[in-house]
Formats: structure tokens, sequence, C-alpha cells
């Protein structure tokens, strides 16, 4: 299963602009220069400027992609690199988008240590602009890992929208908190604005306490 997802989004990378032109596939791609990666959960990211690019295709619901990070070494027990491969799919049903996915984290020393993860995430809209959610996600192995969030996305106007994130790993005893804005430049550029803190039950301090983030998003499309 994992090398057929890697495998998958490596040919995604190398014939995307042929695989755009079939009817019906959708294919995407984008990256993201951002001021620091700080992982929701708050457990890896870098000290300082992180770029991230990603690509998928998507076919009647069912998607498959990449998305890659550096890593600040002192921070990820040596690794520099984090690549997800995932597969999912993603469609709604009486008014509840639902998007179910399997993704494999692979980072370039740790490697398959990395881990997995199966999630479910479903939300609902409320009205034109507000919808609100909820993901599950398991990581099966090694550490049995659930992570369980519910989060909120408020669309101000075609450009400026709102999202907030709570949610909790049960590794770690982690507890995190998002807030964060974006405004869209136009169809293909964005900026965000990202607060976000982390806090381990147990009262030691989290990695991700008081972060504040500033982004760069690029999104095309190659049809």
């Amino acid at each position: 299963m994992r090398n057929l997802i890697v495998a998958s989004a490596l040919a995604l990378a190398a014939a995307a602009p042929s695989i755009a032109s079939a009817e019906g596939v959708a294919v995407s791609a984008g990256a993201t220069v951002a001021s620091q990666y700080v992982s929701t959960s708050g457990a890896k990211g870098t000290n300082g400027l992180a770029f991230q690019p990603w690509i998928e295709a998507e076919y009647m619901g069912g998607y498959v992609g990449y998305w890659g990070s550096n890593l600040s070494e002192e921070l990820n027990a040596g690794d520099t690199w984090e690549n997800d491969f995932y597969v999912g799919y993603r469609n709604s049903v009486a008014g509840f988008n639902y998007d179910v996915a399997y993704t494999w984290f692979y980072n370039n020393r740790s490697g398959v240590a990395a881990g997995e993860e199966v999630s479910l995430k479903v939300s609902y809209a409320i009205n034109d602009q507000l919808s609100l959610g909820a993901k599950v996600a398991y990581d099966p192995a090694p550490q049995h890992n659930t992570d369980v969030r519910i989060f909120a996305n408020y669309k101000l106007d075609d450009k400026l929208s709102f999202n907030a994130v709570a949610g909790k790993k049960n590794h770690g005893g982690r507890e995190f908190y998002v807030l964060g804005a974006t405004y869209a430049l136009n169809d293909d550029y964005a900026v965000s604005l990202k607060y976000q803190d982390t806090a381990r039950t147990g009262g030691a301090a989290g990695y991700a306490n008081d972060k504040i983030v500033v982004a760069l998003d690029y999104t095309f499309s190659f049809k």
C-alpha cells in the first residue's frame, strides 16, 4: 500500500500535464513559503523559513497527492525534510462534506518511523459563510496515536476568511489551538497569518507555544 501511494505520487508529479488533459481529471499544485513550519500538533517544524511544495490529482472524488516541507535538524531528530504521501476520497451527502484519507509520513533520515495515519474529516455548512467540522485521525504504529480536533471556517467575502482549530493528541498529551486568517490576493496567490499554541496536559511546555506564522501561498491548476 505504501509503495503504491509513493509510486502514484511520483508518477503524478512527472506526468501531471498529460494527466490533466484526461477527461474528468483535475490536477493542481502549488507551494507555500512560510516564516516558520509548525505542525498543527506542534510535534515538528522549523526554526526559520519553510518551503512546502504540493501536488494533487482528483477524479470523481478520489484523489492522490504529495506534500513536503523542510525541517530543522535540531528539532526533528536529525531529519531535514518531511514527505507526506496520501490517497483518499471526498464527497458530500445530505449537506455534510466528508473526506476519508490514508497518509504515509516519510522523513529523509528516520524514514518509515515517521508514521502513517488514517483519518476521517466531516464538515457542515451552516450558511454561505460559516462551516463547522471535526476530524479524527489514527496512527496504528508505532504509538497508536489518536488525533481529535474540531474546527470552524468563516468566509467574510471573496477575499478574506478566518479559521479556528482546537484539538488533542493522546501521545504526549498535546493540546493544540490555532487561529488564522487568509487573504486572497488573486486566483493564484494568498497570504495568511496564523497564531498557534500547543501545551502538554501534564504541564510540560510544547514546542509550538505562542507561535505566529506568516505565509505566502501559490496555487495553480494544470487545466
